[in-house]
């Protein structure tokens, strides 16, 4: 019986293997079903039929007929990536092929989904709708990320539609009567909860829908990293709310924490409160990437000329709370019209423990539309620091109270447009130039002059507007690139997908030879210590007055922990100085943060190697290379009272001797 199965397997592949192929795997099939005992048999109708596939690209492009057999099971094909299959038309065996497809969202058997697998979900021919809540349960790693994304053979590549089953939409601030359809209706489209390198890509603008969840409309959890959506709607998701006579809406589109995120091709409008809102609490919120976007809401109030959700203080992107918050980027994106604020960052102390200083923010090529209050805020009593504006257009010809707004002066605002009401920076700014303002109130940036857009409406609040700007704009070569909403469609449509936050392999540069500092004297105006006092563990091993790490390790987790506890005595930023030994290239890392323990590449120290011991000032790496760290030094801000430094080791020989925490 095993000998006749195994053989049947073999002809079954007649449509993907012919000749001599058929006859190599018949001879094979049949003298490994007579060699082996019954219980290796059962394994040898899976495993031999691997070498039949050469890549997943391959299996992709079959267009299989329910009437043909279905592939080879097996657990993992010869490219390193199972292929699997949902689609509401499957009967939910196994999921290995389109007849045996997973039928709903949440019947993917994560059980049997590595590294490197692909996920293809049937989009029909115009669409196929899911009702259920795609919950990521497995992670990849970053060269075997697991993907999920519409199919793309013909017949099932229309849209996939993932529908919460809410109902009706979402009521409008201050809406007398409205039925509310929830009870069985779903949180969340998509969950990806303490997981890592997910892409989930509807491969098109749109190709993945996700509307009438009652939370939000993709959840990206705290504890995770490195996910990647990409060509994603997401709208008219969040909760209906009763509140005094009326009914309004609550609940983001976006729910966001974690790190090392890419948010790709994304249109996400007209949800409960804001298009993307950063967690409560410990969100770990950090290196975020927001590109090619378009964030806005255009269901306008019935009486009210704004947004239908304009009561629940709708913004495009907003973080309050997770404390300092660093590496965030938005470039090549639309944020408006419909918003409260385009962007509000940050939060002041509320109570005892939320607030958020939001650091290293990059707005590059983006379009800011028309909003209500704010175009640009940073919140007021907060640490802002180090932002970058490059060839940004700011709309606010109507916009009450700031277009741009920032607290502190370290930022740089360069080759950018202001359009429009106020522009406030208290404490000064340190860079800016080239840039071009018209009708604006408060702090001079750039050359007054009217832009000349091609098409800005002044009295529609909802227009969709070209900022094209004429040869002969006084403001020309500044601004963003991006001109329009069109513009973006056309310019992303066909770009190939980017991973995320993969750091080119660079060859490290010779670094001179300087005289070395005498180990056991390191000047310090702060917080002094010996490296080998600390709670050392793992990897970690004492020498003759300092620490050495014993391995090689890309995972903070694995490394030598070592940890040091000591008191700010005021409220600030802080630098640490060192005397370290770092030989060179493969012996100058660590990884290192403040109470919290460093995870990825965003918080290596790359040390400039040394002759001997050194000083040398901690940074961190960030979206920079190993040779040139983007946060060079790296500062931190801590509250008054008791701290707790983290060090991970890395690198193999990376010497640590004395430390010192200086307040800026």
């Amino acid at each position: 019986m095993k000998v006749l199965r195994t053989l049947h397997a073999v002809t079954s592949l007649k449509p993907y293997c012919n000749g001599k192929c058929q006859i190599a795997l018949f001879i094979g099939a049949l003298l490994l079903s007579i060699a082996l005992s019954p219980a290796r048999a059962v394994l040898a109708d899976s495993v031999i039929l691997l070498p039949i596939i050469a890549n997943t690209a391959d299996v992709a492009t079959i267009q299989q007929d329910n009437n043909q057999p279905d592939l080879p099971t097996g657990d993992d094909f010869i490219s390193g990536k199972n292929l699997f299959y949902v689609s509401k038309s499957g009967n939910n065996r196994g999921g290995e092929s389109w007849a045996s497809a997973w039928n709903e969202l949440d019947q993917i058997n994560w059980n049997r989904v590595l590294p490197g697998s692909l996920i293809l979900i049937d989009g029909g021919r115009t669409e196929m709708v899911y009702s259920t809540t795609l919950r990521v349960k497995k992670s990849g790693t970053k060269e075997r990320p697991i993907t999920i994304q519409l199919a793309q053979e013909t017949a099932r590549n229309g849209k996939a539609v993932f529908n919460g089953g809410r109902g009706a939409v979402l009521p409008y601030c201050g809406q007398k009567s409205y039925t509310d359809n929830s009870n069985n209706a779903k949180k969340y489209g998509i969950i990806v909860d303490n997981q890592s390198w997910i892409v989930v890509d509807g491969t098109k603008w749109s190709g993945i829908e996700i509307q009438k969840y009652t939370r939000s409309g993709l959840l990206i959890d705290r504890g995770s990293s490195n996910i990647t959506a990409r060509n994603l709607e997401i709208f008219d998701n969040g909760e209906a709310k009763r509140e005094g006579n009326g009914w309004t809406s609550a609940r983001p589109g976006i729910g966001l924490g974690g790190s090392d995120h890419t948010l790709d091709r994304l249109i996400v409008h007209d949800n409960g409160e804001d298009s993307i809102q950063s967690l409560w609490g410990e969100n770990q919120l950090r290196n975020i990437t927001i590109t090619r976007s378009w964030l806005h809401n255009m269901r306008r109030h019935p009486s009210v000329n704004e947004s239908s959700n304009y009561c629940t203080h709708s913004d495009g992107v907003q973080i309050y709370d997770g404390g300092v918050i660093s590496g965030l980027t938005i470039e090549e994106s639309v944020i408006g019209p419909g918003f409260t604020n385009g962007v509000m960052m940050g939060q002041s102390l509320v109570g005892n423990n939320t607030w958020a200083d939001v650091q290293e923010v990059t707005f590059r090529n983006v379009i800011f539309s028309k909003a209500v209050e704010n175009g640009i805020y940073g919140y007021t009593k907060t640490n802002s620091q180090n932002w970058v504006l490059e060839n940004v257009t700011l709309d606010c010809l109507n916009t009450k109270f700031h277009c741009l707004r920032i607290e502190n002066s370290r930022h740089t605002v360069r080759n950018s447009i202001i359009y429009g009401s106020r522009v406030a920076f208290d404490d000064g700014l340190d860079n800016y130039s080239n840039n071009c303002q018209w009708n604006t109130q408060g702090f001079a940036i750039g050359h007054t002059a009217n832009p000349m857009f091609r098409a800005a409406s002044s009295t529609d609040p909802f227009a969709v507007a070209d900022y094209t700007l004429p040869s002969n704009s006084p403001c020309h070569n500044r601004g963003a690139r991006l001109t329009s909403v069109q513009h973006l469609f056309e310019s992303a449509a066909n770009v190939k997908p980017i991973q995320p936050n993969v750091q080119p392999i660079v060859q490290p540069i010779k670094q001179p030879i300087k005289q070395p500092v005498n180990p056991s004297r390191l000047s310090c105006s702060g917080i002094l210590l010996d490296a080998e006092n600390g709670n050392i563990f793992n990897k970690f091993k004492r020498e003759a007055g300092y620490i050495v790490h014993e391995i090689d390790t890309d995972k903070p987790s694995i490394g030598g922990s070592a940890t040091y506890e000591f008191q700010a005595e005021q409220d600030g930023m802080y630098q640490i100085r060192t005397l370290v030994s770092a030989a060179g290239s493969g012996s100058n890392s660590y990884f290192i943060n403040i109470n919290e323990q460093p995870t990825g590449t965003y918080m290596i120290w790359d040390i400039e190697p040394t002759d001997g011991f050194e000083e040398r000032m901690v940074s961190w790496r960030g979206s920079g290379t190993h040779e040139k760290n983007q946060f060079s030094p790296k500062f931190f801000r801590l509250r008054k009272g008791s701290h707790t430094l983290v060090i991970r080791g890395r690198e193999t020989g990376t010497k640590l001797d004395k430390i010192c925490i200086e307040k800026r």
